[in-house]
């Protein structure tokens, strides 16, 4: 809309702030000073004001359409899971003083949280729960910090399944059920807001909810629908807003799972991505400048950079050892990278290994910084064992790739590959049965709790970087 005017006088007089007479067609204050008048006609300035931004609309930045649509499609599921969840009624407690039985429960379930977190993530947790600002479970017994409802109903969730298998109460194992389901409602109403979509809450209580799918699946696909939004959100959000405070807890908590989930999909992650790996150093420093600086921690960050890129290598290894082309030069050029990655982490596993060596108490205080004696062999154990997979996995993308280089430098000539492609990477996939198509996985696994029991496994996958031994069994 234009700008009220406050004066009608002509320009001159307006520009000296002095009353003009409004004489037609020049006032008479100009003519006595023996100047030309401007006259009374101004310039309007249009300002363009909306609800939502004062920005035009074209100065709003674009979104990413295709990540985008991936948070759509878990903010959809959630809609759809909410719909099949049974809904309990009030007791009469509740009826009453709503308030008092609210806080009471909220309580019990936080701390169920913090039990549930122990029992299935101990290592984890321990590991970097000196090393984080903010941790899982000082965030649940925090009175400074402001839940969503999201967040809130998600913890309350974990904490009355722990409860109820802690006790064997099926009853508290459905409620749990129905906290879930209340939390999907507030999860799926926060992921269609985009004030809302990219928060620290609506991503915590994305991953609270995928692992409470990891913990008591609902469905044969249903945590890795979970962990395709979850991916996205982070993506979405960047490396930058995972550097420091919660976001960089709910980072570590979750990027084992997002690398396994590459795997059981197929593809490559996008952890591996170059601005990743720059992020590493700033947060490195900023342990340091906190005073929580530890060179285990800092071995194990550069450790799941170089893991990170072991699914995309293997989906690259698989397309170019099924192609009836033979390209030469991509294949030297998959080589060069796979022999990379795995000299890389070789260098680390022989860095933690001689650091975990050292005898004197000062140099290994020194080594694996504020992180408990316990917690760091832990740490250490898993690490390597995630370290040991990784290179395994890409001496064996070495030698399918040299072989079926040699295979084919052998054929005749003028024979045609159009299935000779396709059976060798065949016999490479029969051999190594555990890295098959996701079709195959997903017939195997309805969810990674299931290999072994559930309360070191998530642990195990989420300490190991994703890269768990069972990931290359025979």
């Amino acid at each position: 809309m234009g700008g009220i005017l406050r004066s009608k006088g002509c320009l001159a007089c307006l520009k000296r702030r002095v009353k003009c007479d409004e004489t037609l067609p020049a006032c008479n204050i100009c003519q006595g000073r023996g100047l030309k008048c401007p006259g009374y006609e101004r310039a309007r300035k249009f300002l363009y004001h909306s609800g939502v931004s004062q920005r035009p609309p074209e100065s709003q930045p674009q979104s990413k359409q295709p990540l985008q649509r991936e948070v759509q499609v878990l903010a959809s599921y959630t809609d759809h899971a909410r719909e099949k969840m049974p809904q309990s009624a009030a007791s009469m407690d509740e009826t009453i003083a709503p308030s008092l039985v609210n806080q009471t429960m909220n309580e019990q379930y936080r701390e169920g949280f913090c039990a549930f977190v122990e029992a299935n993530f101990s290592g984890q947790f321990h590991g970097y729960s000196t090393r984080v600002e903010l941790n899982w479970m000082e965030l649940a017994r925090s009175s400074q910090f402001r839940f969503s409802k999201a967040l809130d109903w998600a913890m309350r969730s974990l904490g009355s399944l722990h409860l109820g298998r802690n006790h064997g109460d099926n009853p508290q194992i459905s409620t749990s059920r129905e906290v879930y389901g209340r939390a999907l409602q507030h999860l799926g109403q926060a992921l269609k807001k985009p004030s809302l979509a990219r928060s620290d809450d609506t991503l915590a209580t994305a991953i609270l909810l995928g692992v409470y799918e990891l913990s008591n699946a609902t469905g044969q696909t249903s945590w890795l629908l979970h962990s395709r939004g979850i991916s996205s959100l982070v993506r979405l959000r960047g490396p930058q807003a995972h550097t420091k405070g919660l976001a960089r807890t709910l980072l570590v908590s979750f990027r084992g799972f997002i690398v396994y989930d590459a795997f059981m999909c197929g593809e490559r992650c996008f952890l591996e991505d170059r601005e990743w790996q720059d992020a590493i150093p700033q947060v490195v420093k900023q342990e340091e400048q906190r005073g929580r600086a530890s060179r285990l921690g800092e071995l194990i960050e550069y450790a799941f950079h170089q893991i990170a890129s072991c699914p995309g290598l293997f989906a690259e290894t698989k397309v170019l050892v099924r192609s009836d082309e033979n390209d030469e030069n991509r294949r030297q050029h998959l080589l060069t990278r796979i022999d990379d990655c795995r000299y890389f982490l070789r260098e680390i596993q022989n860095d933690i290994l001689m650091g975990c060596q050292e005898n004197l108490p000062e140099k290994r205080v020194d080594f694996i910084g504020l992180i408990p004696t316990a917690a760091a062999d832990n740490l250490t154990r898993f690490s390597l064992e995630g370290i040991g997979s990784a290179v395994s996995l890409l001496h064996q993308l070495s030698a399918g790739l040299k072989s079926d280089g040699d295979r084919r430098r052998y054929s005749m000539s003028n024979r045609p590959l159009s299935s000779s492609g396709s059976r060798g990477w065949d016999r490479f996939e029969d051999h190594y049965s555990a890295l098959n198509v996701p079709g195959k996985c997903m017939n195997r696994f309805r969810g990674p709790h299931k290999a072994e029991s559930e309360d070191s496994w998530l642990d195990r996958l989420s300490m190991s970087l994703g890269m768990p031994e069972e990931i290359l069994s025979i």
